[in-house]
């Protein structure tokens, strides 16, 4: 299932950022393993009365572990789950999650531009596939070994 969610600016930022890996929210729709998060930036109003803003920026999480309320002393109105980051350019497009991210790159053009992660000089967290490194000993599946790198 995927699940769209507002996130203020702090925790938003600490989950892109890799610093926290879980994200506790009300019980009021049915989390579970695997399913996908869809978390977006979003800047609460300073007058109570008013709409917040969203940013425009967004991150995609896959759920990896649930910890239901009234467990380990947690309210049992509340959830918490483990997260992980899916990075964006492993959403197949035309799959619906690559519909749900196309549409919030629509919506956040009017937007002032997000904040990106920068991917110079890091190491692909992911496959091989996208471009092996010749000089690293070859897989146990028989795809070339080494790791993607960002430049």
């Amino acid at each position: 299932m995927i699940h769209e969610l507002k996130t203020w600016p702090g925790p938003y930022q600490a989950a892109r950022d890799g610093n926290k890996t879980y994200e506790i929210r009300r019980a009021d729709r049915r989390y579970g393993k695997d399913d996908i998060l869809i978390l977006r930036e979003w800047t609460p109003p300073s007058d109570p009365t008013a709409d917040g803003e969203y940013t425009g920026s967004f991150g995609v999480w896959i759920v990896s572990h649930i910890t239901e309320g009234g467990a380990w002393g947690i309210p049992s109105e509340l959830v918490v789950m483990g997260i992980r980051t899916v990075p964006l350019f492993l959403v197949i497009p035309g799959s619906r999650l690559g519909a749900i991210i196309e549409r919030l790159k629509v919506e956040g053009d009017d937007l002032p531009e997000p904040k990106a992660a920068s991917y110079e000089n890091q190491v692909c967290p992911g496959c091989d596939a996208c471009d092996p490194n010749p000089k690293a000993p070859p897989r146990r599946d028989g795809m070339p070994g080494g790791r993607a790198r960002f430049n």
